[in-house]
């Protein structure tokens, strides 16, 4: 018995002693563990009792980072980094946590810094607290700001009640990339089956994971709204910056409900700047969603502004732990060929919108000339026309946006709206 607890002891106290290995600061981290053989090592550190709170578990032949609270509810603990020489502001968190079973539900996760591996009450949150879930496995935290004083990035750990468990894994501290070039886009088909993470591709929320996150589980990958405790509070969920809120075009989408029933709450709107939501403007009826099957919503148009640059679904749970899956966003002219002519004389403005060279206008009678406008009236190209009642015009060097043809012809004048993608 003597020599158990004594080989106990010794084996503890090796495993501490990783702590104290010679650490020099590193500037990047892509950790797996699978070159671990025990936890702590390599400079990693885990408080409580080595071996019991943090230990390493062989996953299905993949090592991870268990961690174990035993008896403790609403006690931290911590499990921190090598010291990073690049706390800078210009780099990013990500990494893996799933629950080691269905009691794991709820444990809160902080991610922060320190100024040393174990002087833990110089911890400082950075980001929102995530809540361990059975959905979300994969997490980013927000850019921590630079400060001399942060020198280990720190992950506390609280269960809410026994033997709660959770497994750490694919660590990755690196440069956060640069900004995407958002432009303008005319038109939306998005089906997020070439997504790899959210948000991308200039889609922006008011809160990140698990609020918002893509479920891939499936081939067909769609966008998952989860409420977590939130009730009626509203989140948002944003389209690339739109150059064709003209009144002629409208958003359409599906949703489907998920998880505990009720009213969630969809508000069509729009946004003077992707983040700034106190210029929500509502458009058309609230969409109540409670129970069902996928069904596809149709907005209506939404009037021209130069004020609104972005469509944004509001989004309101009535109670705690609501999800929708959302899916299949199209962003389209509206029904119809475009074409506002009172005098009746154009008869025909096709493919609207175009995404190709051309576009031809045809009309009743004989064409004399035909003027493509931009939407501020600058002349961006004229075409005299042989005698005939069709004109192909070119724009395969217009930049995408909404455009005016107006033609001449021997009964006068007239003019359409066309949109270049």
């Amino acid at each position: 018995m003597k020599k158990a607890l004594l080989s106990g002891l010794i084996a503890i106290a090796a495993a501490s002693g990783n702590l104290h290995a010679q650490c020099t600061p590193v500037a990047t981290l892509d950790q797996n563990f699978e070159n671990f053989t025990e936890f702590p090592d390599s400079c990693w550190y885990g408080s409580g009792t080595p071996g019991v709170n943090f230990s390493l578990l062989d996953d299905n032949s993949n090592n991870v980072v268990r961690f174990y609270g035993m008896f403790s509810v609403n006690t931290p603990f911590y499990l921190v980094t090598p010291e990073l020489s690049t706390i800078d502001g210009n780099h990013y968190m990500t990494f893996d946590a799933v629950p080691n079973s269905g009691l794991a539900l709820g444990v809160k996760v902080e991610v922060g810094t320190l100024d040393a591996p174990t002087n833990y009450a110089s911890f400082v949150a950075h980001g929102p607290e995530i809540i361990i879930n059975d959905t979300v496995s994969s997490y980013r935290s927000i850019n921590i700001p630079a400060n001399s004083s942060y020198k280990h990035i720190a992950f506390r750990i609280t269960t809410i009640s026994q033997h709660q468990a959770v497994k750490f894994d694919n660590f990755k501290w690196e440069l956060d990339p640069p900004p995407v070039q958002c432009n303008p886009v005319s038109a939306i088909n998005q089906s997020f089956d070439n997504f790899t993470a959210f948000p991308d591709s200039c889609w922006t929320t008011s809160a990140g994971t698990p609020n918002f996150y893509l479920n891939d589980t499936a081939a067909d990958k769609d966008i998952t709204f989860y409420s977590m405790s939130s009730v009626n509070t509203p989140f948002y969920l944003t389209t690339p910056e739109l150059s064709t809120i003209d009144g002629e075009h409208h958003l359409k989408f599906k949703a489907a409900p998920l998880g505990v029933p009720g009213d969630i709450k969809i508000q069509v709107g729009t946004l003077a700047a992707n983040d700034d939501y106190s210029s929500f403007t509502a458009h058309g009826n609230e969409i109540v969603i409670n129970g069902g099957a996928e069904q596809e919503y149709t907005s209506i148009k939404i009037p021209a502004n130069s004020n609104f640059k972005y469509v944004s679904l509001k989004i309101t749970a009535t109670a705690a732990h609501q999800a929708l899956l959302l899916d299949d966003f199209v962003w389209e002219a509206a029904p119809g060929t475009g074409i506002s002519d009172a005098n009746n004389i154009i008869a025909r403005l096709y493919p609207n919108p175009v995404s190709g060279d051309v576009i031809t206008v045809e009309a009743g009678t004989n064409i004399r000339t035909a003027t493509i406008y931009s939407v501020t009236g600058k002349v961006v190209r004229t075409i005299d026309q042989q005698p005939g009642a069709t004109v192909t015009l070119p724009v395969g060097d217009l930049t995408a946006g909404m455009y005016i043809v107006q033609v001449i012809t021997d009964n006068g004048s007239s003019t359409a709206k066309f949109t270049k993608q």
